[in-house]
């Protein structure tokens, strides 16, 4: 009888079987559509930084272009860092028409990483560039590259 028994506690029973394999399904199901979840909301939240970077880009040169009409470089210097600090920003930069640098601003502690086109386009988050028209005339352009640091403090708990 000891072999029977011990026999028997070996085999399984077909709805065990089953059992067992329903289980795994359904976490691989839950598992999946929490991955597709987080995939879809990652880039959603993308999205709205990328469309928050040009927002910012177009505020700054509306913002800016009355100081570059008259030159005044301290005027700029003031605007843009009062709006950098408030957004969601690692690097604004005005430029006069002939591609001179007018006006710059870093977000203190940003790498020099965060500020490569390359890395920030492959996060969406710029550079874009915005040119400054004044009476139909191109006096000058904003590049603004987005901030990832930032945008993940707002999302900690």
């Amino acid at each position: 009888m000891n072999r029977l028994s011990a026999r028997e506690s070996r085999t399984q029973t077909l709805r065990a079987i089953l059992s067992r394999g329903h289980l795994r399904l359904v976490l691989l199901a839950v598992f999946l559509a929490s991955v597709s979840l987080m995939v879809s909301g990652i880039y959603a939240i993308r999205g709205y930084a990328a469309e928050n970077v040009m927002l910012s880009a177009r505020s700054l040169a509306y913002s800016v272009e009355p100081a570059l009409v008259f030159g005044d470089r301290k005027a700029a210097q003031t605007l843009i860092d009062h709006l950098g600090k408030s957004d969601n920003l690692a690097l604004v930069e005005v430029r006069n028409g002939e591609g001179q640098s007018f006006a710059r601003w870093q977000r203190p502690g940003t790498s020099p990483i965060e500020t490569r086109p390359s890395w920030a386009s492959a996060l969406w988050l710029g550079p874009v560039t915005q040119d400054i028209s004044f009476k139909g005339q191109r006096i000058g352009s904003v590049t603004v590259t987005g901030s990832l640091k930032t945008m993940l403090t707002r999302f900690r708990p």
